[in-house]
């Protein structure tokens, strides 16, 4: 069985904020154990504040959840065709460099697909058991 809930964000300071209590609830509705809310509001976040910081001309950042017997699938889309870039390890990056490397060390699977003219989507995968172990 299959699960997915959407959540549309105007690209503002605030979005992240709101994305971390949409992943809270509805995840929390989906009996996911607290741990691995944790850890995907921290994704979605990361992933959010990079559409609001690098995509400032999207109308709107969309963020949909997905969870199946695999876990749950984030996919986070915004206006802009730039994707984000994997930096190494280097412990001299600024602060604000550091979001795509928390996604990689979350996720077990990330990647960006391009929507045509329509800008591109941030996915990745993380693996998820229910508290109640169903």
């Amino acid at each position: 069985m299959s699960q997915s809930a959407n959540l549309e964000l105007v690209p503002v300071v605030r979005a992240p904020r709101a994305a971390r209590a949409f992943v809270a609830e509805t995840l929390a509705a989906w009996d996911i154990q607290a741990e691995e809310v944790e850890a995907l509001q921290l994704v979605v976040s990361e992933l959010v504040t990079n559409a609001v910081l690098h995509a400032p001309k999207s109308r709107r950042i969309g963020v949909e959840l997905v969870w199946d017997e695999n876990g749950v699938r984030v996919n986070v889309s915004d206006e802009s065709s730039n994707e984000p870039t994997r930096r190494g390890p280097d412990q001299s990056l600024p602060e604000e460099g550091r979001g795509v490397q928390l996604v990689d060390a979350i996720a077990d699977r990330w990647g960006t697909e391009r929507r045509g003219r329509d800008g591109k989507t941030v996915w990745c995968e993380v693996r998820t058991k229910a508290a109640t172990g169903r």
